[in-house]
This record gives C-alpha cells, sequence and structure tokens, in this order.
C-alpha cells in the first residue's frame, strides 16, 4: 500500500472534513439572540429549532465554551411545557451533493460519526438521528445521555451507512442531523437503531429527557461535527471567514444601506444592481426594508431578476429631480 493511501486512511486526515456548518456558532448574521421562539426558526447560522410542542424559548449565542474560548448556541425555556406530546429539536440540513462521497445505497456506504460538547440543567437520554429526505425517507437513531446537570460533557454518535437508499446529486436537502430536546410518546416510541423507513414513532426513539418541561431549563452545545467514519476526532477550526462564506451559501444580508441615487423621472422606476458576495445555494427568496428617500415613497423596492448571483431592486420616482431611496435587503436560500 503506498504512503498516500495509507495517510488517506488515517483519522483526522487534512482536509474538511466536517460535514456541518457553524458547529462553533461563530456566524450569527440573523442576530445573535432569538427571544419568543415556539415552532420552526432559524438561528444562528445554518441550525434550526423546531418543535411541534407548546413551550417558548429563548436561543442565543453564548460566550460559554468548555475550552474557555469560543461560543455555543444556548437555549433558555421561557414558557415550559411539562407533558409534551410532540418533537422539539435542533437540527442541520445538508444538500445532497455534498454528501455523495458517503455512497448511500451502494455495498460501500460509509458510517459517520457525530460529536458534540454539551451542556445541559435536565439530565436523561437525548435522541440523535440522521434523516435522509429521499423517497421513500430512511431514519437511523442513537442516544447521548447527559450525566451532570450544568456540566459540560462530550458526546458522540456512530451511524453505519446506508446501503439501501441513494442520495440524490442535488443541491436540495439529501441528509439532515437532528438533535431531540423532547419528545411525546407519538415519536419516541419505535426502535430506529438501524436504517429503515421514516416513522413518527422512529423520529427520536430513546429520548427521555425533557429539556421543555421546566422553566429557565438550559441547553447548550458546541464544537459540533460529522464526519466519515466510526471515531470521532478533534474538531476542525476553520477560519471565521471561512465559515461565514459556507454560511453565505444559505443566508446573506446587507452589510451596509444601498442607496440608489441620480436624476430621477416621475413616474418612472428605477433600478439598482445587487451582486451578492457568494454564488447561493439557489436563487434566493428576497426581502427588502425601506430605510429613506428622496422624490421616492415609503415602500420597499421590489425585486426582480433574481439569480444565486444578485438581483435587481427598482421603486417608482413620485418626481422629477435629483433623488434618492435608501434600502437594506436579506437572502434567503435555505434547505
Amino acid at each position: 500500500m503506498s504512503n498516500a493511501r495509507e495517510l488517506s486512511q488515517l483519522p483526522g486526515q487534512a482536509g474538511r472534513k466536517n460535514l456541518l456548518y457553524n458547529g462553533q456558532m461563530q456566524v450569527v448574521q440573523r442576530g445573535t439572540s432569538f427571544a419568543g421562539v415556539t415552532t420552526s426558526q432559524y438561528t444562528l447560522d445554518r441550525w434550526q429549532w423546531s418543535s411541534s410542542n407548546a413551550e417558548t424559548v429563548t436561543i442565543e449565542q453564548a460566550s460559554d465554551h468548555p475550552s474557555g474560548v469560543g461560543q455555543s448556541i444556548k437555549v433558555t425555556v421561557t414558557t415550559a411545557d411539562a407533558s409534551p406530546a410532540g418533537y422539539t429539536v435542533f437540527d442541520q440540513k445538508l444538500e445532497g451533493a455534498d454528501v455523495q462521497h458517503l455512497r448511500y445505497g451502494s455495498a460501500n456506504a460509509k458510517s459517520v460519526t457525530a460529536s458534540f460538547w454539551v451542556k445541559a440543567s435536565v439530565t436523561g437520554n437525548y435522541s440523535v438521528n440522521l434523516y435522509t429526505i429521499t423517497a421513500p425517507a430512511q431514519i437511523i437513531g442513537s442516544v447521548i445521555t447527559v450525566n451532570s446537570a450544568n456540566t459540560w460533557e462530550y458526546k458522540t454518535a456512530t451511524f453505519v451507512g446506508d446501503t439501501a437508499t441513494v442520495i440524490p446529486n442535488v443541491v436540495s436537502e439529501g441528509l439532515r442531523l437532528t438533535i431531540g430536546l423532547a419528545a411525546g410518546a407519538t415519536y419516541n416510541a419505535t426502535d430506529n437503531t438501524s436504517w429503515g423507513a421514516y416513522s413518527a414513532g422512529k423520529f427520536l426513539y430513546g429520548q427521555t429527557a425533557n429539556l421543555i418541561g421546566t422553566v429557565s431549563a438550559t441547553f447548550q452545545m458546541t464544537d459540533v461535527q460529522m464526519e466519515v467514519g466510526s471515531v470521532a476526532t478533534e474538531f476542525e477550526h476553520r477560519s471565521y471567514g471561512e465559515e461565514l462564506a459556507n454560511c453565505m451559501r444559505y443566508y446573506q444580508i446587507s452589510t451596509h444601506q444601498n442607496t440608489y441615487g441620480g436624476y430621477v423621472a416621475a413616474a418612472v422606476f428605477h433600478y439598482e444592481n445587487i451582486v451578492l458576495g457568494i454564488h447561493m445555494r439557489a436563487t434566493p427568496t428576497v426581502t427588502t426594508t425601506y430605510v429613506g428617500h428622496s422624490r421616492f415613497d415609503t415602500v420597499p423596492p421590489a425585486v426582480t431578476g433574481g439569480s444565486p448571483d444578485g438581483f435587481y431592486a427598482y421603486d417608482q420616482a413620485t418626481s422629477t429631480g435629483q433623488g434618492y431611496y435608501i434600502f437594506t435587503w436579506v437572502a434567503d436560500s435555505e434547505l
């Protein structure tokens, strides 16, 4: 066997091993704190909160990390659901094109290992699972146990590869990592410890901890990684710039107030070309916000000509002369 091949098989090999983005919770384009979160909402970049229970939480970037340097994502329960009938989870969705090397649907399907640090005020078992969206959807799960309240603990979960179901090579969702925080009987009653067709009962099998059952209960996680192989290795540290660029493929915001200015004619539409900083996953949904104007109205500019690389914003002048309109924008291409 060649030296190159031997090196390629070593754990912790060089290259981009972490399949997840923003695992150290550095990127916060949407903001650093989200109050009144209930059903489904993206929070720190790439991390989605999803719940069918009756709780309300605050989610924030916390300056609390097991190494003493870094950030974590923190959930604090503000309205409890003592007897949840539904599910409450964090998840991250991956494009099918980004997981082709896992070779799902073949005899060579690869195992992956998820690892992360967790700190929770509620001890007990928390479900972790992988879910493939490909019809028919497939799921496999595992369980991590929080042993000591309010103490950073390192957890891992390994999932064998799915030899039966191919993940399409597409820029839409192909694979999802889910971390459970609460589950009713409908969602944790059916064994999911091997790959099989998704059912509601398999979603959070093994979940016994009810994080949302107590007001002021907290849950934090950081250094979340998912890598090929059956052994967890040291967290892959990326530069902030690289992690930000990865996240901007799915969500971008204007970094300044955009201004159209010049001589304008009444009742004529005037356009500004916005070039996005990163080619996005797909043509984004763009939302604009009015900031100020002269010779225009207070309606946010409309959008046309969108592509993964940019869009045009336009508005109609209300009178003739030197004028301008100022606005900000958000471009969303999340899975």
